[in-house]
């Protein structure tokens, strides 16, 4: 039997929901012969939209103008009967939602006018912890319960967000979930160009330790931790007679809505010939060329698609334990702080500086491992095995 498959997300920014979206409805078409829709909404006014992707893994798809990130209760209302009259058209066999807002809307939707379709919700992450105040976050996580109940299943990225959500926030019973990790095209950092691209067109010197990282310019990546650990670390080393002479840069990737607040606070710290921000990078193998070690200070995080990539390319990580960061941080690559503070942070920078000879050695086979397993291709093989294994018990109703 083909499988028709509806597949709801939020918005198409940059990020790793957006990427598996469309990932997976282009490659389930290819492998399998599934007939696959992408319903996607509006990104935010601070966000790019990443048309790229629908180009590079073209797949029929419908825009929903209503649907968007923030709780609007008159776009919310419109983009339930838009999203309903998509799929009374459609008629899919599964409806799959990827981020919160999409699997309120769409999975919504889809029991009013598809009640023969098994509904599966993936979990990139969670906004219990750190997005609102408590009062909201308990509103979520009973709206969210209630949505559960009405799901045939439950996908989470990592085993750590799966106990979380199940046990943790009780979302719903542990047996209601599958961990599918993400699926990545990693194969292109595993060879990189040639270091100096970045760093000349930003003005870094060649002999310069260079920390990097990307994402969204938002609260919960906590971009102001990381200037305060690159202020700290110069201090440090300045009162090192090994280390006062190294020169210590850092790349904040991104765009969002604290962008100018970040260059501010570089400027008050006096950091701003340190500290660059080049907007949205396109060139990804050049970036992690260009660094020596990828950072990141997050207060929450599904797992993030900037430290499985690093990881590929043979940089080494340093990240918080939050979320399912410590699911995909291989040892030989990576350390994870925790507590996440900036005094932690800069003892492991310290330490890595003084023996940077064994933190510069990722083996080829540890790269070509992590680019296996979060490969687009298994992503796909473990979806498709799953949405056959839940229409073969529903009997798609």
């Amino acid at each position: 039997m083909t499988l028709r498959v509806a597949r709801i997300i939020t918005r198409l920014n940059v990020g790793g929901p957006a990427y598996q979206a469309t990932i997976l409805n282009y490659l389930l078409k290819q492998k399998y012969n599934c007939q696959t829709l992408l319903i996607y909404g509006q990104v935010c006014s601070d966000e790019i939209f990443y048309e790229s992707l629908l180009n590079e893994y073209p797949s029929e798809s419908v825009f929903c103008k209503y649907l968007h990130r923030d709780i609007n209760p008159l776009y919310d209302i419109l983009a339930i009967r838009q999203i309903k009259s998509v799929l009374k058209k459609f008629q899919p066999d599964i409806v799959h939602t990827h981020t919160a807002k999409a699997g309120f809307i769409g999975r919504t939707a889809a029991k009013i006018v598809c009640p023969n379709a098994a509904i599966i919700h993936t979990y990139h992450g969670h906004v219990f912890n750190h997005y609102f105040s408590s009062a909201k976050e308990n509103i979520i996580i009973k709206i969210e319960r209630a949505l559960a109940r009405k799901s045939d299943c439950l996908i989470a990225i990592s085993q750590t967000l799966k106990e979380e959500l199940s046990e943790r926030f009780r979302i719903a019973p542990k047996d209601k979930f599958s961990v599918i990790e993400l699926g990545l095209p990693l194969d292109k950092f595993l060879s990189l160009p040639p270091r100096g691209k970045l760093r000349q067109m930003l003005g870094i010197p060649e002999n310069a330790i260079v920390l990097g990282t990307l994402g969204r310019l938002v609260p919960i990546k906590n971009h102001l931790r990381m200037i305060r650990i690159l202020d700290l670390l110069i201090s440090n080393i300045k009162n090192d007679e090994n280390l006062k002479s190294t020169d210590i840069r850092l790349i904040i990737g991104g765009t969002g809505q604290l962008e100018q607040k970040l260059k501010q606070e570089a400027k008050i710290r006096n950091l701003s010939e340190k500290i660059f921000f080049p907007g949205l990078i396109d060139d990804l193998q050049q970036f992690y060329s260009d660094i020596d070690i990828a950072l990141l200070t997050s207060d929450n995080e599904g797992t993030p698609v900037m430290l499985i990539e690093a990881q590929s390319a043979g940089r080494y990580v340093i990240a918080p334990d939050v979320g399912g960061i410590r699911d995909i941080i291989y040892p030989q690559c990576g350390t994870i702080i925790k507590p996440n503070s900036p005094e932690n942070y800069v003892d492991v920078l310290i330490n890595i500086m003084k023996n940077r000879n064994k933190y510069n050695k990722i083996s080829e086979t540890i790269r070509r491992e992590i680019a296996e397993r979060f490969s687009p291709e298994r992503l796909t093989d473990d979806i498709y095995n799953l949405y056959q294994r839940i229409s073969n018990a529903t009997g798609t109703r």
